[in-house]
């Protein structure tokens, strides 16, 4: 049987969670994960507030992903 093979575009907080959705499927699909920028997580890692700590632990769990 052909495994299924997926490319999300963008690593940012939604990208990594259709990863994870995509991860969960029976198959077992290949993933690839694709950022133009040189760090993943966008807005996550630069859009959030320093003082919002529960929000910035949500990349902890993300990194386990890939």
């Amino acid at each position: 049987m052909k495994r299924l093979s997926f490319a999300v575009i963008g690593a940012g907080p939604a990208g990594f969670y259709v990863g994870k959705c995509l991860s969960k499927l029976e198959q077992q699909p290949i993933i690839h994960i694709y950022e133009k920028e040189y760090c993943p997580f966008g807005l996550l890692r630069y859009g959030v507030a320093p003082d919002h700590v529960t929000i910035k632990k949500s990349e902890n769990t993300l990194s386990t992903i890939s």
